[in-house]
């Protein structure tokens, strides 16, 4: 019995660390290679100057401003705030995440960049942004997107926009 179990456990170990480990992806990687959805409005990037935007889903809308430090460093910030459908039909806010994407010529994900996480779990909250990031080699536009959920896991709504097409 005694061998059995000093036989299982060590084994045991190895497949739930496997688990763990298979799970954990790095967030520049994320989606990698993929499509945005025709939702995601693409954002040119331009090299020269000072720009600035809006990007706006039902969901929510990001107000941005960018501009080149070196041909490669990318300086960006803004805010993002939930819409009001859900700053008047829901109470709070159980997470959000809000990412950039950097795309290459065929609108294919280069790399995932996260931009702000909400913090207070409140649905009207203005989260801030400014960071500084190194464009990938071959990016030509970028893109934001979001995924988060109202309220609790029970009585809640999630909602999402991300690039997950594969063709």
């Amino acid at each position: 019995m005694f061998n059995t179990i000093k036989t299982v456990c060590p084994l045991l170990l190895v497949c739930i660390f496997s688990l763990v480990v298979s799970g954990c992806v790095e967030t520049s990687m994320m989606y990698q290679g993929n499509l945005p959805s025709t939702a995601m409005n693409l954002v040119s990037l331009q090299r020269d100057g000072s720009h600035s935007g809006t990007w706006e889903t039902f969901d929510i809308r990001i107000d941005y401003k960018y501009i080149f430090q070196s041909a490669d460093v990318l300086d960006i910030s803004g805010q993002a705030a939930l819409s009001e459908h859900y700053q008047m039909n829901y109470g709070n806010l159980s997470r959000l995440d809000v990412f950039m994407f950097f795309l290459d010529e065929n609108s294919r994900v280069l790399e995932t960049a996260k931009l702000t996480r909400a913090m207070t779990g409140d649905v009207t909250e203005i989260m801030t942004f400014s960071r500084q990031f190194t464009v990938p080699a071959g990016a030509t536009s970028l893109s934001f997107g979001y995924d988060g959920r109202t309220g609790s896991i029970r009585h809640g709504s999630s909602f999402y926009e991300l690039p997950l097409k594969k063709n």
